[in-house]
């Protein structure tokens, strides 16, 4: 038997170069995109903003963002498009119910220079002629035709002076609206808007009883590494998406954010290993291939214990190994490899572990001696240990990324304690301190002196004190924010910011400036500072010296002591230089 959702996974994925359905305009017409397709809250709210009223919207973003999926989506949603009709180039329709017309465009960037200028002026016109439109395009082109529109005299305006407004709407995590001497649109940077939530309904849909019906009556089926797959996600889906979520995340907060078509593209490979329903019927009858193809192994773009060169092609495979989580010694190591306890997973996740050391899956290896056996058993520990409480789940974070992270995922998600509020907000007075002064404060006072020191790379005994911040006078607070993330539980986002009382300084604290200021709290101290870090504690820092001013009637001392810091003020007295 075979089962055509395996072939569809494999067209996903160009581990083999077979991605056919990678481009959602491809998709579309494919019968197995309904069963997998996610409806974008996004998506929901630009329809109804395009229904309500004669609006412009434009969707931009890096390939792969979704765009063309999201419009698609939005097409169906307002009734201008089948939903098994791929989207023309540009076309224009009714939309049901309403009298208004909504004119739609692709994707311009594939145009040439003359087409893209005239689907942009179409697309922006037409809210003065009573339609809506919505325009797809990729960042650059998008750019690169405003500006010659505008150095043509087609657009009013100066590119030069427009561009900062652009640029300001394509840094927002939320659609915005853009200004143009009598034109205005709505610009929705699909690269600021989150797409880690996506994961969980991701995972739901590709596990999904439907899709696998047609294998329970296949005699393969008890050796199939992939309906094993798809069972064990099922089964475990909560840790494998907590866990997907959180590497995810920690990739794009530092920078290395994946598109929906590669984070999609690694889980259709993870699932299916690129095997077909004709390899597995030549399979023994053994674990071996549910081990060697498990999803486990293959997220990492493994076979087994060794190497695939294939999964290469995946462009997130080398994000995820580079964090070398597989790598790290953690705190279960000891129940999975000493003792052998296999009690945090399933009966059949454990009992394929348990074969898998006792030697009996791959011939001439000691799994426990081996490092790539040990790699491979804790990959299956981070997915699917769901039998092992949460707290458990979240010191092994703690351990894989950062101490403070389960607090700031708490502190994003809106559900923090208050030993959550009072580790970071320590970390973050504890670490700018040290940032500030060179040395932690070992007096056990929380607040923070304010100083100039001419060595900034060393520590410096005397330095000039501006004044002190107290520790009540920094608010740490989480603040909701309408990022339209797709989680399945439809938690809230909220931006964690630190806030001088009685000023208008406020401080987004994002994941990487936590964690560094954590470390350096702790006394790591580290020679290479990207420029995000240094320019974000150097706004904290402007903030902090305009808070405690400076007064010209005295000068004032930090001087630094083995038993903490001490202040000495200087001032003149005729003829003298009193120190008191």
């Amino acid at each position: 038997m075979r089962n055509p959702f395996v072939d569809y996974l494999n067209t996903l994925h160009n581990a083999a170069g077979a991605n056919t359905n990678a481009l959602a305009e491809s998709q579309a017409v494919e019968p197995f995109y309904k069963h997998l397709q996610v409806h974008r809250r996004v998506g929901k709210h630009l329809a109804r903003m395009l229904q309500d009223e004669p609006r412009c919207i434009i969707l931009t973003g890096h390939a792969g963002d979704g765009k063309t999926g999201l419009l698609h989506q939005i097409l169906v949603d307002l009734g201008a498009l089948d939903s098994s009709a791929a989207i023309p180039r540009a076309s224009e329709a009714t939309m049901p119910g309403r009298k208004m017309k909504l004119f739609f465009a692709k994707d311009m960037s594939e145009l040439p220079a003359a087409e893209q200028e005239n689907l942009l002026i179409q697309a922006l016109q037409a809210p003065q002629d009573g339609s809506s439109s919505i325009l797809v395009s990729n960042t650059g082109p998008l750019l690169h035709t405003f500006k010659r529109l505008q150095e043509k005299g087609k657009l009013p305006g100066s590119f030069q002076e427009f561009q900062s407004d652009l640029l300001t709407a394509m840094d927002a995590s939320e659609p915005n609206s853009v200004q143009l001497d009598g034109y205005e649109f709505v610009l929705v940077n699909m690269a600021r808007i989150d797409n880690v939530g996506m994961v969980g309904l991701l995972l739901q849909n590709l596990t999904a009883e439907a899709v696998w019906a047609d294998c329970q009556a296949c005699p393969a089926r008890d050796k199939c590494p992939v309906l094993n797959n798809a069972i064990t996600v099922r089964r475990n889906l909560e840790r494998a998406t907590s866990f997907i979520e959180t590497y995810l995340l920690w990739l794009q907060e530092h920078d290395s954010r994946l598109t929906l078509r590669q984070i999609l593209a690694q889980l259709a490979y993870a699932m299916t290993s690129n095997l077909s329903c004709e390899n597995i019927h030549s399979f023994l009858d053994t674990k071996h291939y549910l081990f060697r193809f498990h999803f486990a192994n293959a997220l990492w773009g493994f076979r087994g214990v060794e190497d695939n060169p294939a999964s290469s092609q995946l462009q997130a495979v080398s994000p995820l190994r580079r964090l070398q989580l597989d790598e790290k010694s953690v705190g279960a190591d000891y129940n999975l490899f000493v003792r052998k306890d296999l009690s945090a997973f399933d009966d059949a996740t454990r009992e394929l572990i348990d074969e898998f050391l006792r030697g009996k899956i791959v011939d001439g290896m000691s799994p426990v001696a081996d490092a790539r056996g040990r790699k491979s058993v804790r990959r299956f520990y981070y997915l699917f240990a769901s039998q092992e409480p949460e707290a458990e789940f979240e010191q092994l974070l703690g351990s894989l990324f950062s101490p403070v992270l389960p607090s700031y995922l708490r502190l994003r998600y809106g559900r923090a304690l208050q030993a959550d509020r009072r580790l970071v907000k320590r970390a973050l007075l504890q670490g700018l301190y040290r940032s500030i002064v060179g040395v932690p404060r070992l007096d056990g006072k929380d607040g923070i002196h304010v100083t100039l020191r001419h060595d900034r790379s060393g520590i410096t005994g005397v330095q000039l004190l501006l004044g002190e911040v107290r520790g009540d006078e920094l608010e740490l607070r989480s603040e909701p924010v309408e990022a339209f993330g797709d989680y399945p539980d439809n938690r809230p986002l909220h931006a964690i910011v630190l806030k001088l009382r009685n000023s208008a300084a406020v401080h987004e604290i994002r994941l990487p400036l936590l964690d560094y200021l954590y470390h350096l709290a702790e006394g790591v101290v580290s020679t290479r500072v990207n420029p995000y870090l240094s320019q974000s504690i150097d706004k904290i820092k402007a903030s902090l010296m305009e808070y405690v001013g400076k007064s010209e009637d005295d000068v004032r001392l930090l001087v630094l002591t083995p038993d903490g810091p001490e202040t000495l003020e200087l001032f003149i007295d005729g003829d003298r230089l009193i120190v008191s």
